[in-house]
């Protein structure tokens, strides 16, 4: 096992509310929420173009309360994120 499985074993174990884990500056939950944010405004930046939105994953699953928000690159790259519906 690596230290990052055994970390990881530890945390899952402990069953700590890992949004709550921080670095001292942020939480998981603050940096995640950031992220959704910064690539939101990303997303309106680049316009329709390139980039969409789907509840459905590509094998027809999804996941109740998300939906995924994706931009096509110009070098056929597919960047996507889940993000809550409520975003």
């Amino acid at each position: 096992m690596t230290k990052e499985e055994a970390l990881n074993y530890i945390i899952k174990e402990s069953g700590c509310d890992t949004n709550k884990i921080s670095d001292g500056y942020h939480t998981f939950e603050q940096l995640y929420e950031h992220r959704i944010i910064l690539y939101i405004a990303l997303c309106n930046m680049i316009g329709n173009g390139s980039v969409w939105k789907s509840k459905m994953h590509s094998d027809g699953t999804e996941w109740d309360g998300w939906f995924l928000l994706g931009i096509d690159t110009r070098d056929g790259i597919q960047i996507t994120y889940h993000l809550p519906i409520s975003k």
